[in-house]
């Protein structure tokens, strides 16, 4: 009974302790997925575009407003 009672111990400081960080990989994923979606819809218009960029010379323009959408790469807090 007490290998039961360990077993069970450990069992919900487990759960008590995943149940959190699933939260925060769901909340993180989810950001993910909303910066994936802008930059698609970003470089679908300025690709969709691209003559009527080149002849108005905005490519500048458009670099500048991909970059806002998606941000620094470098500045990203998962480790290289």
């Amino acid at each position: 009974w007490k290998l039961t009672v360990i077993v069970f111990g450990v069992f919900f400081g487990l759960v008590l302790f995943s149940m959190p960080m699933g939260k925060w990989i769901g909340s993180l994923t989810t950001s993910y997925q909303d910066a994936l979606g802008k930059a698609a819809m970003v470089s679908t218009e300025a690709l969709g575009a691209m003559r009527t960029l080149r002849s108005f010379g905005c490519e500048e323009l458009e670099k500048e407003r991909y970059s806002k959408h998606i941000g620094d790469p470098s500045q990203s807090w998962w480790p290289k």
